[in-house]
């Protein structure tokens, strides 16, 4: 993110990575990038999004594993029809289980 020198306010500028999107329906959304991590062959993001309206998002509970968020929109890199990366919301239940395993464990040893 840049900051102009010229901007009062450019110190206040966050380094938090943003998402901006689109769904199918048309139907924009931001979530910020909370961090990315990879399972086997698959690249995830965790994310958490921005505004409160878009709290329907949530595809995974954060109890037992990060209180300060009520939930997170879980995404998976893909590629699309062209060889474009794509991000994919995760709506398998046994995929998010292995991602909530995944992320409790991974908490478990810091």
């Amino acid at each position: 993110m840049n900051s102009d020198p010229n901007d009062p306010f450019s110190e206040f500028v966050s380094d938090r990575e943003i998402l901006d999107f689109t769904d199918e329906s048309g139907r924009e959304y931001s979530v910020e990038v909370i961090t990315t991590f990879a399972i086997e062959d698959k690249e995830y993001f965790l994310t958490s999004p921005i505004h409160d309206g878009d709290y329907d998002l949530i595809n995974l509970e954060s109890d037992g594993f990060h209180s300060d968020i009520a939930g997170f929109c879980v995404l998976r890199m893909e590629q699309d029809a062209d060889g474009e990366e794509t991000l994919i919301e995760v709506l398998d239940k046994n995929e998010l289980d292995e991602i909530r395993n995944f992320l409790e464990e991974s908490m478990a040893d810091d």
